[in-house]
């Protein structure tokens, strides 16, 4: 079985999201449809378990299918300082979005193919950190750039996340590791030679 690493066009306007400041804040995004599978209330209870001030949440995404569970998300957010559950965007605006991250997390429950807005972050050069399944961690170079955790496990995010907001340096370690995705094109071919070896 040899892998190839799947390829995405993406729009040529990409705008990187600017290095976080030494002061500031660390900005946690989430993009994401607000399904339980998602797992955007373990990301919400990681957060919460931050000291007050460190950081600051973003939480895009819609919900329709799950009202109740974003009740919950709704219910959840009021009580924690920090987080705002900020709707969806168009998607030509992703990169304005990622721009505004200092990291974005991808907290799945279940196992995922490969999010697309994984590629996103990568080419804004926005670290990933996401829950350790196959179909993230072919993406995320677990400490290189970007983090991986235990699916579900609330404790170790929140580490990961605490970390990360108290080393602005170590951060910017993992956004000079971040490599673009690469092209359809590229993808195309290295089908073709694998099939034609």
């Amino acid at each position: 079985v040899r892998e190839v690493e799947y390829g995405v066009d993406l729009p040529h306007d990409v705008i990187s999201a600017p290095a976080r400041s030494a002061n500031a804040p660390l900005r946690i995004g989430f993009i994401g449809t607000l399904a339980p599978h998602k797992g955007a209330h373990v990301l919400l209870d990681a957060f919460g378990r931050l000291p007050p001030g460190t950081a600051t949440l973003r939480i895009h995404g819609a919900g329709l299918e799950f009202p109740d569970y974003v009740a919950q998300l709704h219910k959840a957010a009021r009580s924690i300082s920090g987080v705002e559950l900020a709707g969806t965007f168009r998607s030509s605006d992703i990169f304005r979005v990622l721009a505004e991250m200092d990291v974005l997390v991808v907290p799945s429950l279940w196992f995922e193919n490969t999010p697309l807005v994984v590629y996103s972050a990568q080419a804004a050069g926005v670290p990933v950190v996401a829950s350790d399944f196959p179909g993230l961690s072919c993406a995320v170079r677990d400490a290189i750039d970007g983090l991986l955790f235990a699916p579900g496990n609330v404790e170790a995010l929140a580490e990961l996340l605490a970390r990360m907001a108290a080393s602005p340096a170590w951060l910017g370690a993992l956004r000079k590791q971040v490599r673009p995705p690469k092209s359809t094109a590229c993808y195309v071919s290295e089908l073709l030679q694998a099939w034609q070896a």
